[in-house]
């Protein structure tokens, strides 16, 4: 699919285990970025 310059694209990365609390952390500093368009979200992975 071809998309037009500038046009916004999605991005999804899967982290390793973590803690919340840094993972809220890099939430806000990616937020914070003027090229994001949307507001960043988590979706957990865990083990059942």
């Amino acid at each position: 699919m071809l998309r037009d310059p500038g046009e916004p694209v999605p991005v999804v990365m899967t982290m390793h285990d973590t803690e919340e609390a840094g993972m809220t952390r890099a939430l806000d500093e990616i937020a914070a970025v003027e090229a994001v368009v949307e507001p960043p979200r988590m979706i957990r992975i865990e083990a059942l």
